[in-house]
């Protein structure tokens, strides 16, 4: 991370519903290699029922300060976007997507703040370009990460669906099974998007 601090970033946000993951991941284009790092937020009432309930270690993962946790019931989304902030003050975000659902007041506080900020839309037309490129990265072994466990667990959450056109999106195995998640993969799909459509890729080597 210290060697990445001075280096252009593409961050994805992708925001939980009430109870769930909130995800946050940085992407930095370095030659032919890109270096992912991601956030998780998780609300902090309810931690230890919610890691029975869905057999996740919840709050092993936040004891190692894998996952952040919010006050209250539900995600606090000031308290993502304070995080965030405080990433950009150190960092240098040039732009975050998102999804737009449930975002409108999480989005202006970050644009607020000088953060740019682009809407994503959720299908296989928007997700197929970045998508596949995540896959090339991941086979050619120019994915650079740190084995984060819950990112892992997020990939091993993860399928694909396609439409008519063969375009693919990011689903989740079992999606009938509510303790699946992919919020980790939602967001390092956008943050790869922000990235490519930016055209950028830093010269150099770490």
């Amino acid at each position: 991370m210290a060697r990445l601090k001075r280096r252009p970033c593409y961050g994805g946000l992708d925001l939980a519903a009430v109870h769930d993951l909130t995800s946050f991941v940085l992407a930095w284009p370095v030659r032919q290699f890109v270096y992912v790092y991601p956030w998780f937020w998780i609300p902090e009432e309810g931690l230890a029922e919610r890691a029975r309930k869905d057999n996740v270690p919840y709050v092993d993962w936040v004891a190692r300060g894998l996952v952040e946790t919010t006050p209250g019931e539900v995600t606090d989304w000031r308290f993502v976007t304070e995080r965030i902030k405080q990433l950009a003050r150190s960092l240098d975000i040039k732009q975050i997507g998102f999804d737009r659902y449930g975002a409108r007041d999480t989005v202006a506080d970050l644009a607020e703040a000088g953060i740019e900020v682009v809407d994503i839309a959720q299908g296989p037309l928007s997700f197929n370009a970045p998508m596949r490129r995540l896959n090339e990265l991941v086979l050619s072994q120019r994915l650079i990460h740190t084995g984060h466990p819950v990112l892992r667990w997020n990939v091993d959450c993860c399928s694909i669906t396609q439409d008519a056109n063969e375009n693919i999106k990011p689903v989740k195995v079992e999606r009938q099974r509510t303790s699946k998640r992919i919020d980790g993969v939602v967001a390092a799909i956008m943050a790869l998007d922000c990235a490519m459509k930016n055209e950028v890729t830093e010269a150099g080597v770490l």
